[in-house]
């Protein structure tokens, strides 16, 4: 039973015995109707609050990526080599041997014959795994922003959606009979996480929300890869966005998760105050805050007029008065026995044997109800030691998984040295393959190379014989003009000579087209002779001595 229950019925009693005199409900009711405007008002203001779901929706699908993103678990191998006494090595790898091979100054015993060769010393190479790659630093950063970012707004959210404030107020005057009473009562309560609200909220599912994505946030900062990473520095924007950021699927999500509580600059909610207002009072309201005032009235007269002892010493007489009323009660419930023992027509004793029958039927289902009460102490017995027996299978169990842990532990060190062999094989096939890459790529370049010189090559010669080609062209249409000029003067010296004969007949189409680019040659000869006589003929005409020759004619 909460605070709530127990007020509630304890005013439920306190209306029924004070209700149960009419005096005192009589004058209740005075008070509750007693109702001024203005007189008597409840106000209850408590905040709204509004949650906007798109920063909940983009970082509950951007923490899938986080979590998947996490799960690959990233990391690179860190090796540490150094050369120790042949005394303390422990193991012996392919990186020891091609080390010895290369540094023979480590050998510096000759061995006997048929003895094998030791050196002085030998190169160890240690891997460790390394788990703070950048990516996983980035990951931690991003979860500790959110934290930050879903702890600021949580905590907000769940202050403005659990906050009540309350105010009463009451100001009247009651004449009832005798007596007459004037009271002004002005109440305010406030409440900070009120569990009714909390339980009652209108947001409470987007609530709940919140808090799964702040719970998750905090176990994936709780996990083994985070808390290793949390060991080294925090990485500080800008980030750098490496290709597993740009490239990885899951990386890809949680860098546009970044981004977008970065660029967030809104509250994530809204608030609106909510004001519920009662006046005047009317109903239950009404009569059970009258109840209140008129028992404040009667304190105020019990202890203002030093009544309290009277009271008490009534109080105790009235107990007694209503024991004596039950005792009363419980001697006439008796007689109306011993009256119907004597309407039944048995005597006493008969009576009594037969309630003893009964009482013996009563012990019979007592017995019967005690054997199943052994059945099922039996029962419990029974189940006790399945539980020991359960509990000794736990404890076995528990043995098991310890042996269990053991070969896991020893398989993972199996695992962890394939893996640190298939890692150094790996990385020598890198290596190798890498060489082979530069090589090739080393002969691709200087085969562009040359293809881009020999192409070069081939451009300018073409280039060279395209213009003496162009020359050569050139040279044969002048010639060709020149051929046509001293075709069509011989043509017209012939003409003019009269040695044109009838066979000179150039109407057909071949002869008449050489005719005519004779003559174009012709006419182009012409105007370029004709340029030249008028240059000239300028020249002689603007001579200033034979313009002063003219001026004296």
């Amino acid at each position: 039973m909460n605070q709530l229950d127990i007020y509630y019925r304890a005013l439920l009693e306190f209306r029924r015995q004070i209700n149960s005199n009419a005096e005192n409900k009589a004058f209740s009711n005075a008070i509750s109707e007693a109702v001024e405007n203005g007189a008597e008002s409840i106000v209850i203001t408590r905040p709204i609050c509004k949650i906007d779901e798109d920063w909940i929706i983009a970082i509950e699908e951007g923490l899938e990526h986080v979590e998947k993103a996490i799960k690959e678990d990233r990391q690179f191998i860190r090796s540490n080599g150094e050369v120790i006494p042949i005394e303390k090595v422990k193991n012996v790898s392919k990186d020891s041997v091609q080390h010895l091979a290369k540094h023979s100054n480590l050998i510096t015993r000759e061995p006997d014959e048929g003895d094998d060769i030791i050196p002085d010393g030998l190169y160890t190479l240690e891997r460790l795994n390394d788990y703070t790659v950048y990516e996983n630093r980035f990951l931690y950063m991003l979860l500790c922003y959110l934290r930050d970012f879903v702890t600021l707004r949580y905590n907000k959210i769940q202050e403005l959606s659990t906050k009540y404030y309350g105010v009463l107020q009451i100001n009247k005057s009651v004449v009832y009979a005798k007596r007459k009473l004037t009271y002004t009562i002005s109440l305010h309560e406030e409440r900070n996480d009120d569990r009714y609200l909390r339980e009652n909220n209108e947001s409470k599912d987007i609530i709940s929300r919140i808090s799964g994505i702040l719970n998750a946030i905090l176990a994936f900062l709780a996990t083994p890869l985070m808390e290793s990473v949390a060991k080294v520095a925090m990485l500080k924007p800008p980030i750098t966005k490496t290709n597993v950021l740009k490239m990885d699927k899951h990386f890809k999500g949680t860098v546009a998760l970044y981004d977008f509580i970065i660029a967030y600059d809104k509250d994530g909610y809204s608030v609106e105050q909510s004001e519920t207002v009662i006046s005047p009072f009317d109903g239950e309201l009404a009569h059970e805050t009258a109840d209140i005032v008129a028992t404040a009235a009667f304190l105020m007269y019990e202890y203002g007029l030093d009544m309290t002892d009277e009271l008490k010493l009534e109080y105790e007489h009235e107990e007694q008065r209503r024991r004596a009323a039950e005792l009363q009660a419980h001697s006439e419930q008796l007689e109306m026995m011993r009256k119907k023992v004597m309407r039944s027509g048995l005597g006493q004793d008969e009576y009594i044997l037969e309630l003893e029958r009964h009482i013996k039927q009563l012990e019979s289902e007592t017995s019967k109800m005690s054997t199943l009460y052994s059945r099922i102490d039996a029962l419990k017995m029974t189940e006790a030691e399945l539980n020991a027996s359960i509990d000794g299978l736990h404890g076995r169990i528990g043995e098991l998984e310890g042996e269990l842990n053991v070969i896991d532990e020893k398989h993972m060190q199996n695992i962890n040295a394939i893996k640190s062999d298939c890692d150094g094989r790996i990385y020598e096939l890198v290596s190798q393959h890498n060489s082979e890459m530069e090589s090739v790529n080393a002969e691709m370049s200087q085969l562009r190379h040359d293809c881009r010189q020999q192409i070069e090559d081939m451009k300018n010669e073409t280039e060279a014989k395209q213009r003496q080609c162009d020359s050569f062209m050139e040279e044969f249409h002048k010639q060709e003009e020149r051929n046509l000029l001293l075709e069509a003067q011989l043509k017209g010296l012939r003409a003019q000579n009269g040695l044109m004969t009838n066979d000179d007949d150039y109407s057909e189409r071949d002869s008449f087209t050489r005719l005519e680019r004779e003559y174009e040659a012709f006419t182009k000869f012409y105007q370029k002779q004709w340029g030249n006589t008028k240059k000239k003929i300028r020249k002689t005409v603007l001579d200033p001595k034979n313009i002063k020759d003219q001026s004296k004619k």
